[in-house]
């Protein structure tokens, strides 16, 4: 198990996670396209943030493929396929949300003719338990806007216990929404 002091000066490699059904790569930017299809759909950023646009898009891509230096408030993330192809479908990412607390803030996204499949799950669960097994972190959190119930779902399978709900406490482009935090210890992970 690495210790976060070590992963924040030297980085930390992940060779792409197999699931039963999907492959959890490293970003290219030859997934642009793909990335776009779904991260442009108001009903994938409605609840996240306005939509990113091309520029964001390849930032995004392009820290994606370069090894995670776990700096406080950095976004890493991996691209989620089938196993069967290598089309971007959605993206799982993850920052340290508090170096102090070795806590974990996780993220996910999915393409609108994915969702109901237990991608997600299957993917987020994948990745809780890797960071839970190569890092000495202690908490995995997850935030989400109480309206995104599929997300807050998600959580909620993966083990997390909702901590709290803050009203009006996140500015989503000009709206001002409401928040759930959820979390989970590492204490409390089952692997299956």
């Amino acid at each position: 198990m690495k210790k976060m002091d070590e992963v924040k000066q030297n980085g930390f490699s992940v060779l792409p996670i197999t699931t039963e059904h999907l492959i959890l790569r490293p970003g290219r930017l030859s997934d642009f396209e793909s990335v776009n299809q779904y991260a442009l759909k108001e009903q994938v950023y409605r609840y996240i943030r306005p939509p990113e646009g091309d520029e964001r898009t390849h930032r995004m891509l392009e820290s994606m493929a370069k090894p995670w230096f776990l700096v406080e408030g950095q976004w890493h993330g991996l691209i989620i396929t089938y196993s069967a192809e290598d089309r971007a479908i959605g993206d799982i990412v993850f920052r340290v949300d508090d170096e102090a607390t070795r806590r974990i803030e996780l993220g996910y996204r999915l393409s609108p003719e994915n969702s109901g499949k237990g991608i997600i799950s299957e993917a987020a669960a994948a990745v809780v338990d890797m960071l839970f097994r190569e890092l000495d972190i202690v908490k995995i959190v997850a935030r989400c806007d109480p309206r995104n119930i599929p997300s807050y779902q998600i959580m909620e399978k993966l083990g997390m216990k909702r901590e709290a709900e803050f009203k009006s406490h996140y500015l989503n482009g000009d709206e001002l929404t409401d928040q759930f935090d959820y979390g989970l210890l590492r204490k409390d992970w089952q692997t299956n």
